[in-house]
């Protein structure tokens, strides 16, 4: 998706027609986007030594994505001090 920048505008964007051509150019950005994994329990805090992971880092939007792989969706995490979680597909958000 693009987006009007307006400051980039060149041309008198209002007027009179004249004789001479008259152009105006406006100018249009690539928006782009992230897409971060969280993990979390049931009750939404953070699994302890489980950072987020930005699975997309300033991407054209409409670019299709995928976090439904075994490195970003396990079926268990283990921390450090032995807690085991398991995957909840139906409180899965996103």
């Amino acid at each position: 998706m693009y987006k009007l920048v307006p400051a980039q505008t060149v041309g008198k964007e209002t007027g009179k027609v004249t004789v001479e051509p008259t152009e105006v150019t406006y100018k249009y950005e690539l928006q782009k986007g992230d897409v971060t994994v969280n993990y979390t329990d049931t009750e939404g805090n953070a699994i302890e030594g489980k950072t987020s992971v930005r699975a997309e880092t300033q991407s054209p939007t409409g670019k299709e994505y995928n976090t439904n792989t075994p490195d970003l969706k396990p079926e268990t995490i283990t921390t450090e001090s032995g807690k085991v979680y398991k995957l909840v597909p139906a409180q899965t958000v996103g």
